[in-house]
């Protein structure tokens, strides 16, 4: 019968025969049937051969003289494995009590002298494909290994039968537990969950494993590393289902995304959620060590220019840079990110002291300040501090002390202070924020939020028409002052809707004392206009509408615009004003030198009437160069031709300065304070019956 010959890559066999011509013929019989063949007379021999020069296979005899066969075996398997290097042993029949001891030392089979030759070459080609296949996974394995840790993904099987998951070292050394911690049940998988995805984690799970057609799980969460801190991962796997279409095991991967989940997708820098978790680790750790360590956050408010957004990008580059620059310096500081809004910079702190938080504070700052200008010269930002601080005995939720830290920062802003510690004051101020906030939308449909009115007189003291103020009394009859609620009004995006309402009752009382003939038919009245109002296209068909139907024309209606409002968006405000200006409403731009407009500006928007803003009217008298600045604000108005209304008179001085000066109109306590429409109503009467000039 002919021996084919093996085609194989890798076909060393190593013959281990002390007798001469046995291991001569059988040697040649194997070269014959393709196999490289490497011969040795004894163990050491044996031993020295393999050590010098790897082969696929070795056959062995057990009755060496010396070391025996399976001393040489058990040599052989302290190196190479049954699966790695197969050994078949060839034994005679009086050897036979030995082959039971070789074979459990690590044998993979035997033949018997004197040997077929054909049996020993089915045996031995079985053993190299066997040897093959284990390579070829091998192989597999670490291919895959490799394309799993280039991904950074880690591997699960779990047998739902015995609850028992096994991970990959590549998902241990993302969790940073010990390799040999590899093994975990259901229980201890959801047990490292971050609470706020535990629930829909188990039931995505439940529904996976209970159904019978689904194949694929997909889950992203926050999962507890070793240290305490979190990540986030996504979490993919297969099932196997028995006859039934019951799950029996499944596998899959875990993909760490923290980087998507918890980056900041405009600065790049650690989000707010990432801080929270922060916070609560570090709460975590003062919790256990029971140490006297503060706790907090420190909120940086950033206000920049053009300069500091690359806008070609999307990304705010100088944020990302300085929130680098941060981390990098300032000592006891363990995260900075940004906050909900790119403009907001916060640190993560754990310090001994009060005191430690405002030198923080401070250095971030000073380090703010310190930053390379702008192509305008100016550092691209400008920044208050919120710090907010805690033990950890009474520390409310991280979310609560970013909040708070957001509320001290807003407040250092309001109080133009670099910086301020939320506190007792600032809590209850919040909170009656917050009260007032919820009761805002209620008071402007019941008309609690009222019209009341102030007289604008012309400079010889006749009246002109009314600036619309509102005030606001609660329920209880107490009033809550205009400083006070109206930032809530314009945070919580009810300006529009509560200027409906005062126009509303502002053109009924007008209407009321026209027709009565308590006010000539040309008095105006002036309410300020939101920018959202002023940018729509359709406001003036709105108003007309609303003057004709009380009888009214627009000349008795003012629209005044801040100074800041009127060049947000300017293009819209240009073009909605000039329809106000075509429809015949008089235009005004309020609280002038006090906000953005340029003088380009102002010359290319309607405007019939100019406001000195009170700021001015109140130092005039005191400060000369201030009235040099009114002086040259009636001179910009009259080379315009517009009217000149001076706010905030309250003096005798002061109204006849601005006479003297040329401003064409007078409004402030000196006039008269504001009023509600029915005091209003007796102002005027007593003033018309008595013939009185109004100033």
């Amino acid at each position: 019968m002919t021996v084919p010959t093996l085609k194989c890559s890798n076909s060393g066999i190593l013959l281990v025969e002390d007798d001469g011509p046995s291991r001569a013929l059988l040697a040649r019989r194997l070269r014959r049937a393709g196999f490289e063949v490497r011969e040795a007379v004894d163990g050491p021999s044996a031993l020295d051969r393999l050590a010098a020069h790897p082969v696929a296979a070795v056959l062995l005899d057990i009755g060496l003289p010396g070391m025996n066969g399976v001393e040489v075996l058990k040599r052989i398997r302290t190196m190479h494995s049954a699966s790695v290097l197969p050994v078949i042993m060839v034994t005679a029949f009086d050897q036979q009590d030995w082959l039971t001891e070789a074979l459990e030392a690590g044998a993979n089979d035997y033949v018997t002298k004197p040997i077929d030759f054909n049996i020993l070459h089915a045996r031995l080609c079985a053993q190299l494909a066997h040897g093959d296949l284990h390579n070829e996974l091998l192989r597999f394995k670490e291919r895959l290994e490799l394309i799993l840790h280039g991904s950074n993904d880690g591997i699960w099987e779990w047998d739902l039968r015995t609850d028992q998951i096994t991970h990959s070292p590549r998902w241990n050394e993302l969790l940073g537990r010990a390799p040999a911690e590899s093994v975990d049940s259901s229980v201890a998988w959801m047990q490292r969950i971050h609470p706020a995805e535990l629930a829909q984690v188990r039931a995505q799970i439940e529904h996976f494993t209970q159904s019978r057609t689904q194949q694929t799980f997909r889950s992203e969460y926050r999962i507890a590393r070793h240290d305490g801190r979190y990540l986030w991962v996504l979490t993919r796997g297969a099932a196997q289902r028995d006859e039934q279409g019951n799950c029996v095991r499944c596998a899959g991967t875990h993909t760490e995304i923290s980087a998507l989940r918890y980056n900041n997708r405009y600065t790049g820098l650690p989000n707010q959620q990432r801080l929270a978790d922060e916070l609560t680790y570090q709460l975590g750790i003062a919790r256990l060590s029971e140490d006297s360590n503060r706790v907090g956050a420190i909120l940086l408010r950033l206000r920049g220019n053009e300069y500091a957004i690359d806008s070609s990008t999307g990304e705010h580059r100088a944020i990302y840079a300085l929130g680098e620059r941060l981390r990098a310096t300032l000592p006891g500081c363990t995260l900075v990110g940004s906050g909900e809004r790119p403009g907001h910079l916060i640190l993560i702190v754990r310090a001994r002291h009060d005191a430690d938080f405002i030198e923080l504070a401070q250095q971030a700052l000073d380090i703010i300040r310190a930053t390379d200008s702008t192509p305008s010269g100016q550092p691209p930002f400008q920044a208050n501090a919120g710090l907010a601080v805690y033990c950890w005995q009474d520390a409310p939720a991280a979310d609560v002390i970013l909040t708070t830290a957001r509320l001290a920062a807003r407040e250092a802003y309001t109080r133009e202070q670099d910086s301020y510690m939320f506190d007792t004051q600032l809590e209850q101020l919040t909170r009656r924020r917050q009260q007032l906030s919820g009761e805002l939308a209620q008071a402007i449909a019941a008309d609690a939020i009222a019209a009341w009115f102030q007289p604008i007189v012309t400079a010889t003291g006749d009246l002109a028409g009314f600036e619309t103020l509102a005030r606001w009394w609660r329920p209880d009859g107490t009033p809550v002052s205009p400083g006070e609620f109206i930032p809530l009004v314009e945070s919580n995006g009810l300006m529009p809707r509560m200027t409906a309402h005062l126009l509303e009752q502002a053109l009924t009382r007008l209407a009321t004392w026209i027709a009565s003939g308590t006010v000539g038919a040309q008095t105006y009245i002036a309410i300020n206009f939101p920018p959202s109002l002023v940018n729509s296209l359709q406001l003036h068909v709105q108003l007309r509408d609303a003057v004709r139907r009380r009888g009214l024309n627009p000349e008795n209606l003012c629209v005044e615009v801040t100074e800041s409002n009127a060049v947000t968006n300017f293009a819209d405000t240009q073009t909605c004003l000039q329809e106000l200006g075509n429809a015949g409403f008089h235009l005004a731009l309020d609280d002038f030198g006090t906000g953005y407009a340029s003088l380009n500006t102002l010359h290319r928007l309607p405007f019939d009437t100019l406001k000195i803003d009170q700021s001015f009217v109140g130092t005039m008298e005191q400060q000369a160069d201030v009235r040099k600045l009114i002086h040259s604000i009636i001179a910009i108005g009259r080379a315009l031709g517009l009217k000149l209304v001076a706010e905030g008179v309250e003096t005798e001085a002061q109204a006849a300065m601005l006479r003297a000066a040329g401003v064409d109109r007078l409004q402030g306590y000196f006039i008269a304070r504001p009023m509600s429409g029915a005091t209003m109503t007796d102002w005027l009467n007593t003033r018309t019956s008595t013939r009185r000039h109004f100033a």
